[in-house]
């Protein structure tokens, strides 16, 4: 019970007796008419009766048997305040606190009654339960951490005593004690002992102490960021080791993106980035709350992959002021992390360094020199780019906020392959053979070892000393016709390709194809993946692709890289913006043969960029113009690819294989696009030179259509002069040009010329009757 003179010191401490009397009168008053029997109420004192509170019933909790209630680590007494009772807020205090405790209390005798059943499934969670009510009691970390590594899960232990010291350093300012971090290394220390079998139950050889160190380095609760760079020879195990560390650490609460670079073909700026830009604009937590309009146009124009598709407006303006470069784009992409580091942890990966264009290298370092956020970085590479990226890597500024670790894959110690050998082989295929056969072959590299191993197993009497490629030869051998031609398809593709793409190519029914693909497959050859919701095949390694790309005759490797880019052009339109799939195109091209097919892709992209970005006036019509995805080019971006066409051009004119038709055909179109573009930014005398050229050639071989660009060219150029006598001779001339009926749809822009000039001239009343003659001319097109 409570007297009233505890009551009224309570509620109204500052007001005068009489006041506060008949305040608390009024109180009991509507007390005791709203609960009368809960109350008892005398001239003294106030009490209740017959009723129990919610924190008497916890005291049950104590029984392991007895589910946690989902409100026990709620904040007690919420929003239970008295506004300008000083009084009041110190007994909420106080009785908070004592709550907290209590239950507390309660818990810890829950934990030692799950200890007493061996109930430890549920003595995590009511462990994991204490430490969000009371998040920095080292001894309950440690209780729950040992919990962890005896209920077989030791990453989950390191990964929840990193979250620990983050949160003591971040808000206490202070490190976990020498006790806790000497806890810490002994699990790491013993880690390696667990099971390393995947969820498929594939087993993992070797590389225990390599996965331990960079469990260990990702996990390390030193408060930096970590990025362990994992190099070593092609075929060493560098994916491997990263999928499983990747496999082990990630139990949903993290977030892998991952980078893809081709080992063909010239990437496009920054293409090694666009897998993992993809990724991001498909999280939810972007989906939900994109950014902002400067962010989207930015990165949209780079990425390709970033929108995803989405309708989403695109500010040409914000482009053009903003500057990209990759300081500017890390800094976007640090801020778009940030929105899901909130609620994911973040791993990035960037394999196969070596294959990155400059432009990605440039901005990983920028990234990786500004990013604040709390994220690991796993990079891979071949020898020859270790120590470039090693250097990379020690240099970064500042240096204090990454944590770098080097790891390099050593060949397999020879009772390593011992061990993979006796556990993979027949005791009597083994004896044949003999240890040191399999040792001094394999010369340590995993993918060499094991495809050793599979040959070995398909066929007992194989040679297995001829090498990778031998023994890759070796496993064809055998196969159908169509199973090889398939091998042979995807090796010419480079980075996977579809069924429905590989059936294309190869001329067979779809059925055909898919029962070859499932058949390689099976005999490891072959995996997929899925990209985009279609299963893509690829080779197993890089490797293998080479040895089967390079065991094909040049006459029959020109033919398929004809194939491949017939079906690449297939899905190709230069109103899509897809650099990928152009590069890949030009590759084929290349490798094919086709010269002038390359030059006509970068025409065909000319065209688009030009027309959108830089035309003054360009008669596109809506239906093309809204179905265009190609982002703002600036000036450098269309000078540079013009530099690359006419480079390419000069190539071409050596070609034996493009007739003087053709090279003339290609040159006129490659003078009118500079001509045109240069004309449009006010550079006359340059234009000039690139139109005159175009139009005599164009004269020569009969190129109307080309000419007819030419002339709509100069005839935008006497607009922009307003020279109106030049114009209407040109715009005479571009009639008579339009006349024939397969050019028609020029003769209303001619016409319209002829207009605009009897403007500037002041023949009012004619110009009127030229444009409504035009007007009825375009509306005729439609």
């Amino acid at each position: 019970p409570a007297t009233r003179n505890q009551l009224k010191a309570l509620f109204w401490s500052d007001m005068e007796r009489p006041q506060a009397s008949a305040n608390l009168r009024n109180a009991l008053y509507i007390i005791r008419n709203t609960i009368p029997e809960y109350v008892d109420i005398d001239r003294n004192s106030i009490s209740l009766k017959e009723t129990f509170d919610d924190i008497s019933a916890l005291e049950q909790i104590i029984d392991p048997d007895v589910p946690l209630p989902r409100h026990i680590t709620e904040e007690p007494l919420r929003d239970f305040s008295l506004e300008g009772s000083e009084e009041f807020d110190e007994w909420t205090a106080v009785t908070k606190q004592a709550i907290r405790k209590n239950i507390v209390t309660m818990l810890r005798k829950r934990i030692s009654n799950c200890y007493e059943k061996k109930m430890y499934e549920e003595m995590s969670n009511s462990l994991e339960t204490l430490l969000t009510i009371d998040p920095y009691d080292e001894d309950s970390v440690l209780e729950l951490m040992e919990i962890y590594c005896n209920m077989g899960q030791p990453t989950k232990a390191l990964i929840f005593f990193k979250e620990y010291s983050s949160k003591i350093e971040n808000k206490m300012g202070i490190t976990p004690s020498e006790r806790s971090k000497k806890y810490f290394r002994k699990i790491l220390n013993n880690w390696s002992e667990y099971d390393t079998s995947s969820e498929n139950r594939e087993k993992f050889w070797c590389r225990k102490n390599e996965l331990a160190a960079m469990i260990g380095a990702l996990t390390d609760p030193g408060g930096l960021n970590t990025a362990v760079y994992v190099h070593g020879e092609a075929g060493i195990g560098k994916t491997a080791l990263i999928n499983k560390a990747v496999s082990i650490l990630d139990k949903g609460d993290f977030l892998i993106l991952s980078s893809r670079s081709s080992p063909i073909g010239e990437g496009y700026p920054y293409s090694s980035w666009n897998s993992i830009m993809t990724r991001i604009g498909r999280m939810p937590e972007i989906e939900n709350d994109f950014p902002d309009i400067n962010t989207r146009s930015v990165l949209s124009g780079i990425f390709p992959g970033f929108l995803g598709g989405k309708g989403l407006n695109y500010n040409a303006d914000v482009a053009l002021m903003t500057e990209r470069n990759p300081i500017v784009i890390s800094g976007m992409i640090n801020d778009i992390l940030r929105r899901i580091a909130s609620k994911k942890r973040i791993i990035m990966i960037f394999e196969d360094i070596h294959w990155f264009d400059t432009q990605s290298i440039q901005l990983l370092t920028a990234f990786m020199s500004t990013v604040d956020l709390d994220i690991n970085i796993i990079l891979s590479g071949r020898p020859e780019s270790s120590r470039i990226t090693l250097a990379m890597l020690q240099s970064l500024d500042p240096p204090s906020k990454w944590k770098i670790v080097p790891l390099k894959l050593a060949p397999l110690r020879n009772d390593e392959i011992i061990d993979i050998c006796r556990n993979s082989l027949s005791e009597e295929l083994l004896n044949q053979k003999g240890d040191e056969y399999f040792i001094r072959e394999s010369e340590g590299i995993p993918l060499l070892l094991f495809e050793m191993l599979r040959a070995a197993e398909e066929n007992p009497d194989s040679d297995l000393t001829n090498g990778l490629g031998g023994l890759i030869m070796a496993r064809i051998g055998d196969l159908s016709e169509l199973q090889q031609n398939v091998l042979a398809i995807i090796s010419v593709f480079a980075v996977g390709a579809s069924p429905e793409q590989i059936t294309e190519a190869a001329s067979r029914g779809y059925d055909e194809v898919l029962s070859a693909g499932e058949t390689l497959l099976s005999k490891g050859l072959l995996k997929e993946r899925e990209e985009d919701g279609k299963v893509i095949w690829d080779f197993t390694h890089a490797k293998v692709r080479e040895c089967i790309y390079e065991s094909i005759s040049l006459s029959k490797r020109q033919e398929l890289h004809k194939k491949v880019a017939e079906v690449l052009n297939n899905a190709y339109s230069p109103q899509k913006w897809d650099p990928e799939l152009s590069t890949m195109l030009c590759h084929h091209y290349m490798r094919s043969g086709q010269r002038a097919m390359e030059l006509k892709q970068y025409l065909r992209e000319l065209i688009f960029d030009i027309t959108l970005n830089h035309d003054l006036f360009p008669v596109v019509s809506d239906k093309v113009l809204l179905s265009c995805s190609t982002p703002f080019s600036s000036r450098e971006g269309t000078e540079q690819r013009i530099s690359q066409a006419l480079a390419l051009l000069d190539e071409i004119r050596t070609d034996k294989n493009v007739g003087r038709m053709e090279l003339k055909s290609l040159e006129a179109s490659c003078f009118e696009l500079a001509g045109g573009y240069h004309i449009s930014w006010g550079e006359y005398d340059k234009g000039l030179v690139f139109i005159n050229e175009a139009i005599s050639i164009s004269k020569e071989f009969g190129l109307s259509e080309t000419h007819i660009h030419c002339l709509k060219h100069i005839c935008y150029m006497h607009l922009q002069t307003e020279d109106p006598v030049r114009l209407i001779s040109t715009a005479r001339e571009l009639i008579q040009l339009s006349r024939p009926e397969n050019h028609r749809h020029y003769m209303a822009t001619a016409v319209r010329f002829v207009g605009v000039s009897m403007f500037l001239s002041g023949k009012y009343d004619q110009a009127e009757r030229t444009f409504r003659h035009s007007i009825r001319l375009f509306e005729s097109l439609k």
